[in-house]
């Protein structure tokens, strides 16, 4: 662990032990990931801050109802390319469940043809 970590600061996150532990993997996973000789790597404060938040939104996006007409919050920062430009045209043209239905058959679609 890096010296810049400030447990202080990662104490105002109100989440669940199951939550500090997949953001403490994620974190480590992130720190791993970056260039360098592993000797030299580190879990830095912003790999922590980063990871909780994700998994913070990871929850909201489990929370979230078909059934509801609660606004669709998609993370922009994690979408590669032009993705969020199609989801969202998606969501527009058929509806939150149409879209999820939509996803759904994608995702058979893909499982068949492996």
């Amino acid at each position: 662990m890096a010296a810049d970590v400030d447990f202080e600061a990662l104490a105002r996150y109100a989440v669940s032990g199951g939550d500090i532990r997949n953001a403490v993997l994620k974190a480590a996973l992130a720190a791993a990931a970056e260039h360098g000789p592993d000797s030299a790597k580190r879990i830095h404060q912003h790999h922590f801050e980063a990871s909780i938040e994700q998994v913070i939104a990871g929850k909201g996006v489990m929370r979230q109802s078909l059934f509801e007409d609660a606004p669709v919050v998609l993370p922009v920062a994690n979408v590669v390319g032009g993705g969020i430009r199609s989801y969202t045209s998606m969501l527009a043209a058929y509806g939150l469940a149409g879209a999820a239905l939509v996803v759904a058959l994608i995702a058979l679609a893909i499982a068949l043809l492996r």
